[in-house]
């Protein structure tokens, strides 16, 4: 996902990475290379803060190319949707062509 959307950016493509999960790991974050990392939206639940794709933010940005990461998991309570997945059909009904890791697909409208 990182690697393609790098090779999209390289192209002349505005590329952004909405959420990666990079778990500390050197190789995953050297992918990610000089992208748009999109800062996160911080929600509090049950007294612990937790970060999830800031939906509106990346909507705004309007990038031709938005990089989702984990997009079939659940979000966390006070996201906008349940799972990832329907923030990417957030992404793509705004005309925003969205790489995921899950499946190694490029998704457009």
């Amino acid at each position: 996902m990182l690697n393609e959307g790098w090779r999209s950016h390289s192209r002349g493509r505005d590329v952004v990475v909405g959420y990666v999960e990079t778990y500390d790991r050197p190789n995953t974050r050297s992918q990610i290379r000089d992208l748009e990392v999109l800062p996160r939206a911080k929600l509090e639940y049950r007294g612990q803060v937790f970060e999830e794709m800031d939906l509106d933010r990346c909507c705004s940005a309007h990038p031709d190319v938005a990089l989702v990461d984990s997009w079939p998991t659940p979000t966390f309570p006070g996201s906008r949707h349940k799972k990832r997945w329907q923030d990417v059909e957030e992404l793509l009904e705004a005309g925003i062509n969205v790489i995921r890791r899950s499946t190694s697909s490029t998704s457009s409208r």
